[in-house]
């Protein structure tokens, strides 16, 4: 399970996290973006004795990509988590001024330095994906982080395939859509449909869907301790095989076509 925190308003958080962990999650999710830096705090002061019970993930914020930047970012986190090492260290977002191949370099650096145990990428394109594993020297991609959700599937094309061949993890952010659950009425009615089948919520079944699928780790987002709960008992809904394959083919996004008159008649005005 994951427990991400993006919240301008953190109250709450601190005993959510520690019913998750009482659950048994066991990703926490997190970027000095966050607040500022305050996810990073409220976590460093949740966990106290619980933190080798769990895995710490935080990122590196693109401005600071760099090698010095990165070696530094990581010191200021580590500070506001109040621990040592970060499990997960990832790229928040791709800077296309900075070369991929330097934050790498500072990557491994932290891991002989013993400072992170692993890295990821977040946000990258297939490409800089591809780039980032042709880097390394010394260590392997661990992770990519990835909006994957019923209105964005576009990773099962190349990144996922990716993954699975190279044995990273993909880690999914906003499966929910933040509430919107599905990418129309059509594909609603039917997770609505199935989640009666399986006595669960829509969001359960959503979720169970998603972990099933083949090396992806969800992660989702709350301060409410009952939707925690909820989150996390959507490991007791088991899918058939059957239903699983009518959810993938029934929640596809759908496919918009492009107006062809509208192209050739605005090419028409431009050249008149």
């Amino acid at each position: 399970g994951g427990v991400t925190s993006k919240f301008s308003n953190y109250d709450g958080l601190e005993d959510t996290l520690i019913r998750s962990i009482d659950l048994g999650v066991n990703f926490i999710d997190t970027s000095p973006i966050y607040g500022d830096g305050e996810s990073e705090e409220i976590i460093g002061k949740s966990l106290g004795s619980l933190r080798e019970n769990v895995v710490i993930g935080t990122k590196v914020l693109p401005g600071r990509t760099d090698y010095r930047g990165v070696l530094s970012s990581v010191d200021e986190s580590l500070k506001r988590l109040k621990t040592d090492y970060i499990d997960l260290y990832q790229v928040h977002w791709p800077n296309p001024s900075i070369p991929i191949s330097e934050t790498v370099e500072a990557m491994e650096k932290l891991v002989s330095l013993g400072k992170i145990r692993y890295f990821g990428v977040s946000n990258f394109s297939f490409k800089e994906i591809k780039t980032a594993c042709s880097s390394l020297k010394n260590n392997s991609l661990q992770s990519v982080q990835v909006e994957y959700n019923f209105c964005e599937r576009s990773i099962e094309k190349r990144i996922l395939p990716f993954c699975h061949k190279n044995n990273i993890t993909a880690i999914a952010y906003t499966p929910l859509m933040r509430g919107r659950m599905a990418g129309n009425s059509e594909q609603l009615s039917l997770l609505k449909e199935m989640s009666l089948k399986y006595e669960c919520t829509v969001g359960q079944l959503i979720l169970s869907w998603m972990s099933s699928v083949p090396g992806v780790v969800v992660l989702t987002n709350t301060k409410s301790i009952k939707r925690a709960n909820e989150n996390f008992n959507s490991c007791n809904v088991l899918l058939s095989s059957q239903d699983h394959k009518i959810i993938s083919e029934t929640c596809n996004p759908p496919i918009e076509m492009i107006d062809t008159e509208l192209i050739l008649r605005s090419s028409s005005i431009q050249s008149s």
